[in-house]
């Protein structure tokens, strides 16, 4: 018979005839029978492994029965044939050898099984003799160490059934040239080759497709070139078995596969197919659908959703689509796959809930649905799995309660529904029959164990993970019973408790031991056998107390951060000086340890982290310092210690952060950090008492991200080789390694490597797991002379500049606005002096800005981040313009006020303001009272004439004929009379003599030549400012440096064209509405007014600059006033310009500033300044579109009133009233208060545009 097997085993190929169970001999040392205790190998053979074994290294001494004068078939791994002797078999598997194979073996002339797997033959190659071995009908040399090229000789075994050249997936180094030698292998039945080099292997499947025997074709991690999607597959129908996993197929899955109807088990994972999933599986959906056993797609890119074809496979035993894109509900067919034993769905988009009839799949051993979006209950089906194992429902969205006949899976062993939304209480009975459950991971989730004091769980956990639970507040006691725990992690369960002296009885058990963030109090006893054996500790956010317990040698990561720990740190750090600790991570940040630092660290040296920050600790640092080699992060932040720093920390080369800030350390800033810390990204120097200068061989430090060398006492000039701190200079370079520390032995587990607390933005935070995007350079508070370096403007990727409180003179450099990604600049208290470069307008991310108390002078340069900071920000210098009151003239100095009269006459120059908001207003008023008088009359018309037709039987008079034309142009449907279409045409005609009025002050400006001179505007146009009047260019391209001068006769005249403009243009869509008849009406009168709020007969890019300026956006404000983490993320401006601008001084005379910038807001902008004495923010919202808004639902509010029937008769009916004239009036009034308050007060005063319900009170 043909021994088929199983996957994994090795097949005898000499097996094919029926032979007698005696017919070999199983060497073991002793005969198995009288009548062949004589016989004896053949003295060739034996000599032929004696030589073989010679050339062996055997570590484990595996071959220490081979000796000379024993009998080689009861050798170990030697297997003779019953009756002749010869050498049959040779299997030497797992045995560590080394060393290279002797030619010897071709002695063995009649051996047909060998196999060397999983030994280590230090990539030494294969031996070509191998291939004169022809004999040889099973070769397994499978993860047995070997490397280079694969022997083509090996084609020569024309009697090979089985050949395995698997190579180990840590340590590949075989390949082939070709396959060609394969041809000669016409009896093959098994191949694997998986992790060899086959990329030059072009035709691989055309050279398998000739081997017609080929049952079992195994070619993962190859490195297969492609795979062909139209190919003859006539010569592969016996293959059964295919696995062509991990060589990153760039294409779809070919046709041909679904042609092998023979086919039980299809491996394709780690591809890139990139297909949906019903694709594929209606590809394979013919022959295939009732014959699969066994299909793995992970890691395959498949998106799409899953379909209900899934049920055609009848007869899958295992199917895994883990880690792709598959989306959508999970089908109910799959209830349908009733022989499943292995089911594993991780790591997908998979929502919905699970369907009630995973019941059917009584089967099922193995089921993982990890990190998917699955919501909804959990399916009491489940509880009736009862050959379920292994169970993960983790890192989905399930609710509601744990069913409790999860309590009768009786064979569970591991059990994950961590990080979902469960809530409820847990009992007793949900564990009730769980006996083999040895793995139970619940954490962060919303429930309550509710069990009795005397409680003993069935079960005997290896490892419990109940993060946020309500465990407390007493310790769990039914935790005593739980002998072979080694992981325990049982933090933030609120658990107020003494530790029972049990727990630390039993403690040397735990090799991962978090008790973290409860209200655990006590002293942990002293004790070395304590926690013996653990690797990891994670007592930190407790109240523990007294001293620190003495550790062992095993610990790797040690917390007690934020406890209570008090007294001395010598016992601890000096016990048992002559034992080294392999401990990597220490951090007792946050506690009341005080004294000096004892000279102990010798012992220490696998340290990486180590975290002393917020004690008391003082003296000087000992010098033993230096022998921590390995050590990345040193925090000694907020102690007292002093003196210099120890030169024996140039030793510790490997630093990454260095932080010893708010100590009292003195000494000049030592040369050798910058020489020997050349992967330092952290330095942290700030608050203590060095002086000097700034040593250049800093400038080395090129991976440097925060440099803090504030409150000190450094003097001299900044060295202009910042430019040399490559990551600022970078944009994106950042190390997200730096915030995380992962020991070895650690069960996956990561603990925060890095925190920093940082002034940024004028306040201090502490960062965390956002510290690796942070790049800042904090020089403030000291006595820093000379300029500012022109080359620290290359350092583009720097977020945060504080050079405060120095003695800083000169200009800021030119080029700052190259710094794209600052979002904090403080340059206070310093003497520097010129004007802030314009460039700094481009500071697009700018949130923070501090230029006080310098000698700047001249104009605040145009943008909308400038303008939108605290005045604060600017005081103490010789500035003018917003955000400052005091307003610059053309020679950036106040207007002399003194000087009323013309300059060319002597006389009163005519105030235009006056002129034009007169003509304006007395228009627009004019055309509504002679509008609404016109309606009235009419409608008492219309109802008179209505009367005398009653009277009159229904014949009208001949002055009534016109008012019954006009009564059949105004019917509508089924509707009777009413006066909307009069009142479109009558706001028609409004809007016209309130355009035209408009239109003739502008013209009327426009004969007046000095007004014409200062009417220019500024606006934006493919990125460079240009400057415009009306007509056209008013300055030269070179002259826009002086910006223009805004007209306030334009700008008002511009705000009361769009005010009344707004509204007529929404009356004239009165047949759009009447359609609508709903309060969609409000949002197309919306939409037709906010339209209208930017000028557009001035042209689309006729603009103020300051109005074309994109809105701030509220969100990225508030973010970034907060300094909430990922505020660079948020879009910083929206797309659309909505603002109105008026000038702040309307009345005067006043001339305008050289960038015309001199001007009030009116828009939807959100601006946010500092309020400095409190910290807090000022949040002030300028917005013309509210009461534009209100304008809109009054219209409504009219059209829905008027469209119920009119009573003629009833001439004083409210139904007949327009509120909309009343609310055009507040708003009007409003506009006019408004400007008057913004002129008194020089400043927006928008609220006042909010008059306009105080016109609604007393009228309907």
């Amino acid at each position: 018979m043909v021994m088929e097997g199983s996957l994994g085993f090795l097949f005898l190929a000499f097996l094919i005839i029926p032979l007698p169970t005696n017919f070999f001999i199983f060497c073991t040392g002793h005969s198995h029978s009288h009548s062949h205790s004589q016989l004896r190998c053949i003295d060739t053979e034996r000599h032929a492994l004696l030589t073989f074994k010679q050339d062996l290294i055997d570590p484990l001494n595996r071959l220490s029965s081979w000796t000379v004068d024993g009998d080689c078939c009861h050798w170990l791994g030697v297997v003779c044939h019953n009756l002749t002797a010869h050498v049959h078999q040779l299997d030497l598997t797992s045995s560590m050898f080394g060393g290279k194979l002797n030619p010897s073996l071709l002695d063995l002339k009649h051996l047909n099984y060998f196999d060397l797997s999983f030994n280590y033959f230090e990539a030494s190659p294969i031996p070509s003799f191998l291939g004169s071995m022809k004999s040889l009908t099973s070769l397994n040399l499978s993860n047995a160490g070997f490397g280079g090229l694969i022997p083509h000789q090996l084609g020569n075994l024309s009697n090979l059934l089985y050949l395995n050249l698997k190579q180990d997936a840590r340590f590949p180094g075989s390949y082939v040239n070709n396959l060609e030698w394969l041809s000669g292998l016409s009896l093959l039945q098994h191949l694997d080759m998986s992790y060899v080099n086959l990329s030059k292997a072009s035709d691989w499947l055309q050279l398998t497709n000739t081997l017609p025997s080929l049952f079992e074709l195994r070619l993962s991690y190859c490195q297969l070139p492609f795979i062909p999607l139209v190919v003859d597959v006539h010569n592969m129908t016996s293959l059964r078995h295919l696995d062509l996993s991990g060589n990153n197929f760039n294409s779809s899955i070919p046709n041909w596969l679904g042609n092998l109807c023979n086919l039980r088990e299809i491996k394709l994972s780690s591809n890139k197919w990139s297909q949906e999933i019903s694709e594929i599986l209606e590809s394979l959906s013919g022959c295939l659908s009732d014959r699969l056993e066994i299909l793995h797609l992970s890691h395959s890119q498949l998106h799409g959703h899953l379909t209900n074809e899934l049920g055609l496979f009848k007869n899958l035993v295992k199917l895994s689509f883990q880690y792709n894109s598959i989306s959508g509900p999970i089908p109910m067919s799959l209830g349908n796959l009733s022989s499943l034993t292995n089911l594993d769905f991780s790591h997908n988009l998979f929502s919905g809930t699970l369907s009630l009839n995973f019941g059917q799949l009584k089967n099922l051993v193995r089921l993982s649905f990890w990190h998917n979006s699955i919501s909804g209950p959990l399916p009491l089906s489940l509880g009736s799995l009862s050959s379920l194992t292994h169970l993960d429902l983790s890192n989905n969205l399930f609710n509601g309660t744990v069913p409790q006949n999860f309590g009768q899976l009786s064979k569970l062993d591991t059990l994950y529904i961590d990080s979902n939304m469960l809530e409820g209480v847990v009992s007793k009975s949900h564990f009730s029959n769980l006996t083999r459950l040895s793995e139970f991971y619940a954490f962060g989730n919303r429930l309550t164990l509710n069990v009795s004091h005397d409680w003993i769980p069935p079960f005997q956990l290896e490892y419990l993970s109940l993060r946020s639970w309500n465990l407390g507040p007493k310790f769990p006691p039914w935790l005593y019973s739980q002998r072979n725990l080694q992981y325990l992690d049982i933090s933030n369960t609120q658990i107020s408790d003494v530790i029972p002296p049990s727990i630390w009885n039993s403690s040397s058990q735990f090799k991962y031991l978090n008790l973290s963030h409860n209200q655990i109090n006590g002293e942990i006893p002293n004790n070395p056998s304590i926690l013996s054996t653990s690797s990891v500790i994670d007592l930190s956010s407790n109240q523990f107390k007294g001293s620190l317990p003495h550790i062992s040698s095993s610990v790797i990561v040690l917390d007690l951060s934020n406890n209570s720990f008090s007294k001395s740190i010598s016992s601890f750090l000096c016990f048992k000086t002559n034992d080294s600790q392999s401990i990597g991570y220490l951090n007792l940040e946050k506690n009341n340890l005080s004294g000096k630092i004892p000279d102990c660290w010798m012992k220490w040296n696998s340290l990486v982290v180590l975290n002393l920050a917020n004690n008391n600790f003082s003296g000087s640092f000992p010098a033993s310092i230096g022998s921590l080699t390995l050590i990345k992060s040193l925090h000694l932040y907020n102690n007292k210690f002093s003196g210099n720093l120890p030169s024996s920390l140039r030793n510790c080369e490997n630093l990454v952060t260095f932080d010893v800030a708010e100590n009292e350390f003195v000494g000049s800033i030592p040369s050798w950090i910058g020489h020997k810390f050349s992967s330092l990204m952290i330095l942290n120097l700030h608050s203590n008492n060095f002086h000097g200068q700034i040593p250049k061989e800093l400038c080395a430090l090129t991976s440097l991200q925060i440099l803090d060398l504030s409150y000190n006492k450094l003097s001299g000039a900044i060295p202009g080789c910042v430019k040399n701190f490559s990551v600022m200079a970078t944009k994106n370079n950042s190390n997200p390694e730096m915030s995380f520390y992962q020991a070895d032995d650690y069960y996956g587990e990561i603990v925060p490597l890095e925190s920093e607390w940082l002034v940024i933005k004028g306040r201090a935070f502490e960062y965390s797991t956002i510290l690796y995007l942070v790049k800042c350079i904090d020089f403030s508070k000291n006595s820093l002379s000379g300029e500012i370096p022109k080359e620290i403007t290359s350092l583009q990727g720097l977020q945060s500049l504080n050079l405060s409180y120095n003695l800083l003179i000169g200009s800021i450099p030119e080029n700052i606005g190259a710094m794209g990604s600052l979002e904090s600049i403080d340059f206070s208290m310093n003497q520097l002096s010129g004007q802030i470069p314009s460039s700094m307008s481009s500071l697009t991310f700018l949130n923070h800005l501090n230029l006080s108390n310098n000698n700047l002078t001249g104009k605040i340069p145009l943008s909308t981040q400038l303008q939108s900071f605290n005045a604060s920000g600017f005081i103490g210098n010789k500035l003018c313009g917003l955000p400052l009151s005091n307003k610059c003239t053309i020679d950036d100095v106040n207007p002399d006020k003194e000087n009323k009269g013309s300059k060319h006459n002597g006389g009163l120059e005519v105030d235009w303001f006056f002129v034009s908001m007169a003509l304006g207003v007395v228009v627009g008023f004019w055309g509504v009272d002679k509008i609404s008088n016109i309606i009235l009359k009419m409608n008492v018309k219309l109802a008179m004439c209505k009367s005398s037709s009653i009277m009159s039987g229904g014949i009208l008079s001949p002055n009534c004929k016109n008012v019954a034309y006009m009564k059949i142009l105004m019917r509508r449907e089924n509707q009777t009379i009413n006066s909307s279409p009069l009142l479109s045409k009558g706001t028609e005609t409004m809007g016209k003599l309130a355009l035209l009025g408009c239109i003739s002050v502008v013209v009327f400006h426009f004969f007046n030549k000095e007004e014409r001179e200062n009417m220019k505007i500024t606006y934006e146009n493919a990125g460079k400012t240009r400057c415009m009047d009306f007509f056209g260019p008013c300055l030269s391209e070179g002259q826009c440096n002086f910006g223009c001068r805004n007209s306030p006769v334009t700008l008002i005249v511009t705000a009361v064209a769009v005010t009344f403009g707004s509204a007529f243009r929404a009356l004239n869509y009165e047949k759009e509405m009447e359609r609508n008849r709903d309060l969609s009406e409000a949002s197309i009168t919306l939409d037709r007014s906010q339209a209208l709020m930017i000028p557009r007969f001035f042209g689309a890019n006729v603009m103020v600059s300051v109005a074309t300026q994109q809105a701030s956006n509220p969100v990225h404000a508030v973010a970034n006033s907060l300094s909430l983490p990922g505020s660079q993320l948020i879009t910083k401006k929206l797309e659309l310009p909505v603002k109105i601008v008026f000038p702040r001084d309307l009345l005067g005379g006043a001339v305008f500033g050289r960038n015309g910038s001199d001007f009030m807001m009116l828009g939807l902008v959100v601006r946010l300044s500092a309020y400095s004495s409190l910290g807090i923010e000022n949040l002030q919202a300028t917005s013309m579109a509210f009461p534009a808004t209100l304008l809109a639902l009054v219209l409504s509010f009219d059209h829905r009133k008027i469209r119920d029937s009119v009573n003629l008769l009833d001439i004083n009916s409210s139904k007949g009233h327009k509120y909309i004239w009343y609310a055009l009036t507040g708003y009007a009034i409003g506009l006019v208060t408004a400007l008057a308050a913004g002129v008194l007060t020089h400043s927006p005063q928008p609220a006042l545009l909010y008059l306009v319900p105080s016109t609604l009170g007393s009228l309907g």
